[in-house]
C-alpha cells in the first residue's frame, strides 16, 4: 500500500520568555498550502515552550526558544515534535557564549540528552561582536586585557564538536522557515 504525502498545517511555538518577537514581523505566514503541501499558518506563545524528547515525552526542562506543532487534520489535533531552535539575537549571542557559558552548555547537554533536533540561529557578525566587546571594555565592564573574541571562537568550535548546527543570518524569518520545512521532510511528518 502506497503512502501518500499529506497536507501539513504548522504553527510556530515561541517561548514566552523570548522578549524580542520582531522576527515575527517579517515572517510571511502562509495563506494556502505550498507546493510542498506545507502551510505555516501562525504562531502561539507558550509558557514555557517544551518539545518532545526521543521517547515522545514532553521534556522535563524547557530547552530552546522556538519549536513547532503540526496538524494533519486541518487543526483539529495538534502534535508536538522534537524540533528546538535556540535564537540568539545581536549581542545576546556573544554575551551568552562568553558570560553565560556554563548555563548555555547545560542547555546544549539537555538537547543532546533529550535527542532534540536542535539548531542555534544567531545574527551577530564578528564585526558586531568586536564592537560589543570594545564598548564593554571602554565602559570598564570587562578588563582591557581580556580576549573575549578568542574565548567565543573556541566555544563556537566546542559547539561544532558537539554537533550543534549553528546558522548565522540576518534573515531569521527565512532561516526559521527552511529549518521547519527541513525538519518536516527529514522526519517524514507528512506521511502516515
Amino acid at each position: 500500500m502506497a503512502v501518500k504525502k499529506q497536507n501539513i498545517l504548522v504553527k510556530l511555538i515561541v517561548d514566552s520568555r523570548e522578549q524580542d518577537l520582531s522576527f515575527l514581523d517579517k515572517f510571511k505566514f502562509d495563506k494556502k498550502y505550498s507546493t510542498e503541501k506545507i502551510k505555516i499558518e501562525g504562531y502561539e506563545i507558550q509558557k514555557p515552550f517544551k518539545c518532545l524528547d526521543s521517547n515522545g515525552e514532553i521534556v522535563k526542562t524547557s530547552t530552546a526558544d522556538i519549536g513547532i506543532e503540526y496538524s494533519l487534520d486541518e487543526g483539529i489535533t495538534w502534535k508536538k515534535t522534537n524540533l528546538a531552535i535556540e535564537l540568539k539575537k545581536d549581542s545576546d549571542f556573544s554575551s551568552t557564549i562568553y558570560s553565560s557559558w556554563k548555563r548555555f552548555s547545560e542547555e546544549i547537554k539537555r538537547a543532546k540528552e533529550y535527542e532534540l533536533d536542535f539548531y542555534l540561529v544567531y545574527n551577530q557578525s564578528t564585526r558586531q561582536m568586536h564592537e560589543h566587546f570594545d564598548k564593554l571594555k571602554s565602559m570598564k565592564r570587562i578588563p582591557y586585557s581580556a580576549s573575549p573574541q578568542k574565548v567565543i571562537y573556541d566555544r563556537m568550535l566546542e559547539l561544532g564538536d558537539l554537533n550543534v548546527t549553528m546558522i548565522y543570518t540576518h534573515e531569521i524569518h527565512e532561516v526559521l522557515k527552511r529549518i521547519i520545512k527541513y525538519h518536516i521532510k527529514k522526519n517524514k511528518l507528512q506521511y502516515f
